[in-house]
């Protein structure tokens, strides 16, 4: 789920959830602990937060594969060169 869907799941929707999302990535998610300081809607900072959590999630699955292919790729290349 993206910011934007999460927050429009929230009732948030138009310039306000592109702005939350905006300053939600801006500030690599910081902003939701102020919200939450603040006393801000408990729906707004709940879907933030679910939201910045599931892209969070992907970046590092993505970058696992990456890890695990170079991983992989290391390993071959290595095999290969005790052929040689």
């Amino acid at each position: 789920m993206t910011l934007p869907s999460a927050l429009t799941g929230a009732g948030i929707t138009g310039t306000a959830a592109d702005e939350l999302a905006a300053s939600t990535r801006q500030s690599a998610g910081t902003v939701i602990a102020q919200l939450r300081g603040e006393g801000s809607s408990a729906a707004a900072v709940d879907a933030l937060a679910q939201g910045f959590a599931d892209a969070t999630r992907w970046s590092l699955i993505v970058a696992s594969v990456f890890l695990l292919l170079g991983v992989v790729g290391a390993a071959r290349l290595r095999r290969v060169a005790e052929r040689s």
